[in-house]
């Protein structure tokens, strides 16, 4: 396992590499965003992983080993046999180009030999040393023999121009999600901001609320005290008022019409000391006097007259309650007398049952059909 970081605003050099030591990738703490993470324990090509902005390790897509950096869209991470180097797009397009035109002519040459047709079989037999590579046997190898021989490296899968539009394409894709993602942080401050708006709106609302809740029950108080003293000072004046009234009323009630006229004419003219006034003034007093006994007692007869309906009504009552109450009775007694009846017709039926079943074992299964109707 091997990490491999890229000098910001450097020249295009091989990368150097460190050693990591650990199962898996490398944890989030590990490295910055933008450093390689490249895994050559695979079995086909080498995978390339790269440190995200959210600390994670993410594989890069695309199985030629040419990918682009994630802060960087001038340089590609070019994988060969001698290492891995940041070279630009256009030269790593040119390198696969002609490196794919090499592979076409390797492909050309296979292809002639193969019609050339099988080795000679028994020239080989009778000679086998020609065939041998370079050693005590054969100390002179021929240009086959030493081509054969000599050790090659692994090499990663040279890239295609499809797989590098590919690529390229990828990373457009990649920069225009990074500013789709970059106009959403933005909504997404912007909504905090106005979320933040609210929240304090919210809460000085809910502050006047509370200074409401609290100002309320005083202000009622006070309009309750004011509505009190209020009706306070109505009652008073009307109490004024009524016993201002029933003084003149009093006045007024204690003189006759003929006192009130006479009193309305002047000194000289009053003439109350005369017997004949003063006799007509005794008969209206007795007049009045009477008049008020007959109120009173008429009074006392609507009265008596009250009462007596009201006696009247209440036995009314008593007797309906009576009357109920005898319904009642009269029901419950039909009740017993019908279960009772029930019970004696129900005993009078296992009477005869019992009777049944007697004849039927007394006379044995000769009356067994004499018995059923019953």
């Amino acid at each position: 396992m091997l990490l491999a970081k890229f000098p910001a605003h450097a020249a295009p050099h091989l990368v150097d590499y460190y050693i990591y030591g650990g199962l898996g990738p490398p944890p989030k703490a590990l490295g910055a965003v933008g450093d390689i993470y490249f895994d050559s324990n695979t079995a086909t090509a080498p995978e390339l992983y790269s440190k995200e902005p959210n600390l994670d390790w993410r594989k890069w897509c695309g199985p030629d080993g040419l990918q682009s950096h994630p802060t960087s869209g001038d340089w590609v991470l070019w994988a060969s046999a001698e290492g891995f180097a940041w070279i630009s797009p256009k030269t790593a397009k040119q390198d696969a180009l002609a490196r794919e035109g090499m592979g076409r002519d390797q492909m050309i040459l296979q292809a002639m030999d193969f019609h050339k047709g099988p080795p000679r079989l028994p020239l080989a037999e009778k000679n086998p040393s020609k065939r041998q590579a370079e050693g005590p046997n054969n100390p002179n190898p021929s240009k086959r023999q030493q081509q054969d021989t000599v050790f090659r490296p692994w090499q990663p899968p040279l890239p295609k121009p499809q797989a590098i539009d590919r690529a390229l394409k990828m990373e457009k894709r990649l920069v225009q999600l990074e500013q789709e993602n970059q106009q959403l942080e933005k909504e997404n401050q912007q909504l905090e901001k106005e979320n933040q708006q609210l929240k304090g709106e919210k809460k000085q609302e809910r502050e006047q609320r509370e200074e409401l809740n609290l100002l309320v029950p005083i202000m009622e108080r006070a309009e309750k005290e004011k509505e009190r003293a209020t009706l306070i000072k109505m009652e008073k004046e009307r109490a004024d008022e009524q016993a201002a009234y029933a003084e003149l009323k009093a006045q007024l009630a204690s003189r006759s019409p003929l006192e009130t006229a006479c009193a309305a004419l002047p000194p000289h003219l009053q003439c109350l000391h005369e017997p004949i006034v003063a006799a007509a003034l005794n008969a209206w007093h007795e007049l009045q006097s009477q008049k008020a006994d007959m109120a009173l007692l008429k009074e006392v007869a609507v009265a008596k007259a009250e009462e007596h309906t009201l006696a009247l009504e209440q036995k009314e009552k008593e007797m309906q309650g009576i009357t109920r109450e005898k319904e009642v009775i009269a029901r419950e007694k039909e009740l017993v007398a019908t279960t009772a009846s029930a019970k004696i017709a129900l005993l009078e039926a296992e009477t005869r049952d019992g009777e049944a079943v007697g004849l039927v074992q007394t006379n044995g299964p000769k009356c067994s059909l004499a018995a059923a109707p019953v």
